[in-house]
């Protein structure tokens, strides 16, 4: 192996952390909980594209490239270890799916084939492997054998781990001529099912040159992981900093000066009911769904176009299809039914999990009442929940949308990480021709973006995605009533609160680890003051603890095997920013930063916890 190849090896290397993954479970039966969606539904929300190449592959490439060699199979039949099957990919957390048209290869949920991507390389266009929102939006939890699997939850995954998996592999098979003779004919005979009549030379051709580019690519992504990778924050399974990383694909591929280091890892927000909040965005900072949907397809890495010119915010950005998802997760409006329809939160399964005590539950109630309730608004099953109180019109004419209430971090006192990121990031757009206004609040007044060396993040990213979708409304001729429908009837405000949303608690209990970071293991060290939660935890081990509510991540609470899992430090010397599990406190400290309420006995905590397993 020469020394440019040895070289490629270590960066990937700093990809993957040299791939080491959890024990699969041991899983002898699976379970959907009923959300309110048909199978068809589900497998469509699973699987249907946002228009994103996600990987740095093509699809075909991801299904018929083989897995990192380990002693376990070397050359034991290794070309039936494909790195697409279910085992491997249950290996980072991806959920097993089945075969259907919308997945004709069975991949993980979350995964699909972008047809039609642009192909820079070899011209003309190609099958891309893209993430759809299901990728990192579907929890998935074990219990004694069964899993439950829960759509619009959090994803258990760990996606950077997996592509340094990916580019290991791509190394391997560019340097052992057997192996990459027998991956070359598998995905040149997918190439010819497609295309019958094209020459086998031209296919081969095509393979070499797309062969050469990726290996140049990821060999370029190894540098910037190496150059970012001691400022970073290391996220790790059910964390990803997506804030960071989407203005790193959306404004690093204009000018390579805006990327930065990861430094705000957040644990995948749960989404239902979210359609209906004021603010959509998990971080209170966007108003409009088509906004925030777009703007993650864009961070996902779908092909954008930010240079000015005729084709200036082209992009393959599926908008419709955004418009679907929406649709399918909102469902009708609640505030007449006084129910949430579309996407529910799930129910406690008790048949799996065991009965809520009702009576723990009811002093739990009073308890909600109490302490809970002046930031998470009343249950969703109250009848006060869906007073006028809480709806508010956000346009003149418009229909209600439920107010929630944005907490100061000087109040909450949990870690700030996240939200100073849109406080203080800048990007260089300078020579990039974008220059208009995004509704700005809390005035409402506009605010105005401009093409500079400083522009701020959070309304440039706003403006370039309104950009993007007002160009896919032109191109495709769709009239301004149909627009201001798939915009979800609200304009496309912006804020940046050094704060964070309190959302309604329904389904919490699936949407483990908890605070925005995923810092706080489980239901009941929520309850505890700051100082009395776990400091470490080991997150990607899927097996809950149906009586503190959240994954099993600790030593004491019953793990025995921290293989593969991500260590994560939340408090004293060594932890870091951007991992601090601090706030958010119940304690005697009355006046603290991050003491929202008094200490609780420790029965008072158990009650809270099972009438939470109610919501």
């Amino acid at each position: 192996m020469n020394v440019k190849i040895i070289s490629f090896a270590a960066g990937v290397c700093l990809l993957s952390a040299c791939i080491s993954t959890p024990d699969e479970p041991d899983i002898t039966n699976a379970v959907w909980l009923d959300q309110g969606w048909s199978d068809d539904q589900r497998q469509w929300f699973h699987h249907e594209s946002q228009g994103t190449a996600t990987l740095p592959v093509p699809y075909e490439w991801f299904v018929e490239i083989e897995q990192p060699i380990n002693i376990e199979h070397w050359y034991k039949g290794a070309e039936k270890n494909k790195f697409s099957s279910t085992e491997y990919l249950q290996k980072f957390g991806y959920i097993p799916s089945v075969k259907t048209t919308s997945n004709p290869d069975a991949l993980a949920v979350g995964f699909v084939r972008t047809a039609g991507m642009t192909d820079a390389v070899n011209g003309g266009t190609y099958n891309a492997i893209g993430m759809t929102c299901a990728g990192c939006h579907t929890g998935h939890l074990t219990y004694k054998g069964t899993s439950i699997r829960v759509d619009g939850g959090p994803a258990v995954t760990e996606i950077t781990t997996m592509i340094g998996a990916l580019g290991i592999s791509l190394v391997e098979t560019d340097v052992d001529l057997i192996r990459r003779e027998r991956f070359k004919n598998a995905v040149i005979k997918r190439m010819r099912d497609e295309n019958p009549t094209t020459p086998v030379s031209d296919l081969e051709t095509r393979f070499e040159n797309t062969y050469k580019a990726i290996i140049k690519g990821l060999a370029e992504q190894a540098i910037i992981v190496a150059r970012t990778k001691k400022a970073s924050v290391d996220e790790g399974f059910t964390r990803l900093d997506a804030l960071n990383r989407i203005g790193n694909t959306v404004f690093g591929a204009y000018n390579p000066v805006n990327i930065v280091a990861t430094t705000a890892p957040v644990n995948y927000p749960h989404i239902w009911t979210t359609s209906w909040f004021d603010w959509v965005q998990y971080d209170g900072s966007i108003m409009q769904p088509m906004i925030r949907n777009a703007g993650e397809s864009m961070g996902v890495a779908a092909a954008l176009n930010l240079k000015p010119g005729a084709d200036q915010f082209a992009s393959s950005v599926k908008v419709k299809n955004l418009f679907a998802m929406e649709s399918l997760l909102a469902g009708t409006h609640p505030q007449k039914a006084k129910a949430f329809n579309g996407l529910k939160a799930p129910k406690w399964p008790e048949k799996i999990l065991g009965k809520i005590d009702q009576s723990k539950a009811s002093k739990g109630k009073v308890l909600y009442e109490k302490h809970c309730q002046s930031c998470h608004l009343p249950t969703t099953n109250s009848q006060e929940f869906w007073s006028d109180k809480y709806w508010k019109k956000i346009t003149p004419n418009g229909e209600n949308y439920l107010a929630l209430n944005i907490i100061p971090t000087s109040v909450i006192g949990t870690d700030t990480a996240q939200s100073e990121i849109l406080v203080n990031r800048t990007v260089d757009i300078s020579g990039m021709d974008m220059s208009g206004t995004v509704c700005g609040e809390p005035n409402g007044k506009p605010i105005q973006v401009t093409s500079s060396k400083n522009t701020p993040f959070a309304f440039a990213l706003g403006l370039a995605v309104e950009q993007v979708v007002k160009h896919y409304y032109i191109q495709e001729k769709i009239d301004p009533k149909e627009q201001a429908l798939m915009n979800g009837g609200r304009p496309n405000c912006l804020q940046a609160p050094k704060a964070y949303k309190a959302r309604p608690l329904n389904g919490i209990w699936a949407t483990g680890p908890f605070l925005h970071n995923g810092s706080v293991a489980n239901l009941y060290e929520m309850l505890l003051p700051a100082g009395q939660r776990a400091a470490t935890l080991y997150l990607g081990f899927q097996e809950f603890d149906p009586k503190k509510v959240g994954f099993i991540s600790t030593p004491s609470d019953g793990l025995e095997n921290t293989k593969g899992l991500s260590k994560v430090i939340v408090s004293g010397p060594e932890a870091r920013k951007g991992n601090f599990n601090s706030g958010h406190e119940f304690s005697d400290n009355k006046g603290g930063q991050g003491v929202i309420g008094p200490l609780l006995k420790d029965d008072e905590r158990w009650a809270l916890v099972e009438f939470l397993k109610t919501l």
